[in-house]
């Protein structure tokens, strides 16, 4: 059985955040993805954001240290990834993906083409520096909802 985590952070109560990379094995877009897990998500109390940039996810889920890392555990053994890397994890005093039980920008062609470099170049700096990485993917949220783009929450 599930344990049920509160998503109201407790003042003082202790964050994790935890930001990876995978190879995706199949045409699963992010949006599949995301739904998939959104249930299991939201009743763990976990936040965060999914993005596919042409076969590479990148994910950030945040939420009590216990469920970060049965969800993470969950991740490594989904048969949807390969080449799984831990780029960043660490503790965190709130939530910076906290309005998403796992956002993920639209999977339409026309969003991911306006998107394109904004993706690229979050993908490229994965590879050097996580922390802004993850920066940076809360500022592409912020950015495409400000234009009134796709910006999906598994939980409404």
């Amino acid at each position: 059985m599930t344990e049920r985590f509160d998503l109201t952070d407790q003042p003082g109560a202790p964050l994790l955040r935890l930001f990876y990379t995978s190879s995706a094995i199949a045409r699963l877009g992010a949006r599949e993805l995301a739904l998939a897990c959104e249930k299991r998500n939201r009743e763990a109390g976990i936040t965060g954001v999914l993005l596919r940039v042409d076969a590479t996810y990148l994910q950030v889920i945040e939420g009590a240290p216990k469920a970060v890392a049965e969800t993470f555990e969950r991740i490594c053994c989904d048969l949807r990834h390969r080449n799984l890397a831990l780029l960043e994890i660490e503790p965190a005093d709130e939530r910076i993906f906290g309005d998403w039980s796992m956002a993920h920008v639209g999977d339409s062609e026309s969003l991911t083409i306006a998107l394109r470099d904004d993706l690229e170049d979050i993908r490229l700096l994965a590879g050097v520096n996580a922390h802004n990485t993850v920066l940076r993917m809360r500022q592409l949220l912020d950015a495409v909802r400000a234009r009134d783009l796709e910006v999906r929450n598994c939980a409404a």
